[in-house]
């Protein structure tokens, strides 16, 4: 689906549909759940940087968390403006970042259309297709229990994923 549909004034992120399930040499009418996805825009200090495939839901997390991953900033107290707008074939994020930031920003510039989640497509050079995660100096150790709550948490906070089986997510613990 392409289009945000609009339930209860929050953008709907499954949708209802019949569906012929085969098992075997038989086959049985059901009623399933499908995600939705929209394209999203991220428009950074009035460039636009990139258009993806969402959930119309939690852009303001999505955003953040992308311009995080993408080391365009180092924290969300570097956005000094984030503004979700409706359009007419999706959705627009429109940010700007605080100067210092906008430097970084031009740093790591890329030509992201039609990227999906690998991270190699829309890259200008191989060097910035590649890259190493930064070391971190910690001694911290996780016990297995303190990361299955964890995970378990995140299952109960993907109420998509539980409809449809089919949306990922990412977070953070502490």
């Amino acid at each position: 689906m392409t289009a945000p549909v609009l339930q209860n004034e929050k953008l709907q992120s499954a949708h209802d549909v019949q569906a012929t399930r085969l098992s075997g040499n038989s086959s049985s009418n059901i009623h399933d759940s499908v995600a939705v996805e929209t394209p999203i825009a991220l428009v950074i200090n009035g460039e636009p940087y990139v258009v993806m495939m969402a959930t119309p839901n939690d852009l303001k997390d999505f955003a953040i968390g992308f311009c995080i991953t993408e080391n365009l900033i180092s924290t969300a107290k570097d956005i000094r403006f984030l503004d979700i707008t409706p359009c007419e074939t999706g959705m627009q994020i429109h940010i700007r970042f605080n100067a210092q930031a906008k430097a970084e920003q031009l740093k790591h510039q890329r030509n992201l259309t039609g990227r999906t989640g690998c991270g190699l497509c829309g890259t200008a050079l191989i060097e910035d297709a590649v890259r190493n995660a930064p070391t971190v100096d910690s001694t911290l150790n996780l016990s297995l229990d303190i990361i299955s709550k964890a995970l378990s948490q995140l299952e109960q906070n993907q109420p998509v994923k539980r409809i449809t089986g089919a949306v990922h997510a990412a977070a953070w613990f502490d």
